[in-house]
C-alpha cells in the first residue's frame, strides 16, 4: 500500500494513484478507487474511502457527483447539508446523495470515523454488480429508492473495513470477491433503510448529557458524571463514546462552542464575558478552542453573522472557512 503525506489533498490526484492508498488529510485516510490493475474489475464500483479525523476540518465545498454517494459516519458527529436541508449526523447514521444532488459538509467536523463509498448506478440494462436481468435492474431501483437519512446502528462498519482489508490481501479472483463484498454491503444498506433505526441512547447517558449541557459555566468533572451514571469513569467514557460518537469531554468541548456562536450571533455580550461564562479560564483560552472548533476567531464569526452569512446554517459562515 502506498504511503502519501501532503499538506492538502486533492480530488484529481485520485486516478494518478495506485487504487490502494493511504494519506494524510486532516487525519488518515484510506482511498480504495475503481481498481483496473491486476485484472481486478468490480461492476459500478467507483470508490470507497474511509477518514480518521484527528481534529476539526475545514467544510466540503458544495458539489454533485455523477454517482451514488453513501456517506456513514462511525464516530464524532457532523453536519451535512444536501438538497438544501441540513443533517446532524450521529454514530451510525447514512446519508445518501442521489447523483446529481447537490450538497456539501459543515465547518464543525470534530474527531471522526467516516467512510464514503461511491457506485456508478448506470450501465447496461440487466447488468448491476454482477447480477443479471431483472434482479440487476430490481437492486438498481431500490438504491435509487434509499432515503436520504437513516439510522443503522454500527453493523456497517465492519463489512465496510472488510472491504478495503479485501483488496489488501492477494486474493484468487479478487475481483469476484470484491463485488460480492459491495453487493452483500448494499444488501445489508437497503435493508437497514427498511428497519427505520433509531440511535440508542440510554437513560444513564441522556441523564449525562444533560448535566453537561446544564453546567457549561463549570469546570466539568468526570467522577461527578461517573456517578450521575452509575458507573466507573473508564465505563462511561465507553458508553458514552459508543452511544453518542464522543467522549464525554469532547462532548462538553462541542457543546461549549456551540453554545459560544449561539450568544455570539445574538447578543451583544463581549467575548470575555461569554468566555467566563462557559467556563473558560480566559478569553485567550476561549478564542484558541474557538477558532479550532469553527475555523475563525469569535470576532470573525460575530461580525460573519451580522453581515448575514450565516443564511444556509451557523457552520457556513463564509470569514470561518479558512482552515487555520
Amino acid at each position: 500500500m502506498a504511503k502519501l503525506t501532503r499538506p492538502a489533498f486533492r480530488s484529481h490526484d485520485f486516478q494518478a494513484m495506485p487504487p490502494l492508498t493511504t494519506y494524510e488529510a486532516h487525519g488518515t485516510a484510506t482511498y480504495l478507487r475503481r481498481p483496473h490493475e491486476d485484472g481486478v474489475v468490480v461492476e459500478n464500483f467507483t470508490a470507497l474511502s474511509r477518514l480518521r479525523a484527528h481534529h476539526a476540518a475545514p467544510p466540503t465545498e458544495a458539489h454533485r457527483h455523477e454517482t451514488l454517494e453513501i456517506h456513514y459516519v462511525a464516530r464524532g458527529q457532523q453536519h451535512q447539508t444536501l438538497s438544501g436541508k441540513t443533517y446532524l449526523l450521529a454514530p451510525g447514521d447514512v446519508l445518501v446523495a442521489q447523483p446529481g444532488e447537490l450538497h456539501f459538509s459543515g465547518l464543525f467536523q470534530e474527531k471522526r470515523l467516516e467512510y464514503d463509498l461511491s457506485i456508478d448506478l448506470r450501465g447496461p440494462k440487466g447488468r448491476f454488480l454482477g447480477f443479471r436481468g431483472e434482479e440487476a435492474e430490481a437492486f438498481r431501483d431500490s438504491l435509487r429508492r434509499l432515503p436520504p437519512f437513516f439510522a443503522t446502528g454500527n453493523e456497517l462498519k465492519g463489512p465496510l473495513d472488510g472491504i478495503l482489508a479485501q483488496y489488501a490481501r492477494p486474493l484468487p479472483h479478487k475481483g469476484i470477491a470484491l463485488m460480492a463484498s459491495v453487493a452483500a454491503f448494499l444488501v445489508d444498506l437497503i435493508d437497514a433503510s427498511h428497519r427505520g433505526a433509531k440511535r440508542p441512547v440510554s437513560a444513564p447517558i441522556a441523564r449525562v448529557a444533560r448535566l453537561i449541557r446544564e453546567g457549561l459555566g463549570e469546570k466539568g468533572n468526570a467522577a461527578q458524571w461517573a456517578r450521575a451514571a452509575g458507573l466507573t469513569p473508564s465505563g462511561l467514557r465507553q458508553r458514552f463514546t459508543r452511544e453518542l460518537g464522543m467522549s464525554p469531554k469532547e462532548f462538553e468541548s462541542r457543546e461549549r462552542l456551540e453554545a459560544a456562536g449561539r450568544l455570539l450571533r445574538a447578543t451583544e455580550r463581549s467575548v470575555t464575558d461569554i468566555a467566563l461564562s462557559l467556563g473558560y479560564s480566559s478569553s485567550q483560552h476561549f478564542a484558541k478552542q474557538f477558532r479550532l472548533g469553527w475555523r475563525c476567531t469569535p470576532r470573525e464569526y460575530r461580525g460573519a453573522a451580522r453581515a448575514g452569512d450565516h443564511g444556509r446554517s451557523p457552520t457556513q459562515a463564509d470569514a470561518c472557512q479558512e482552515p487555520v
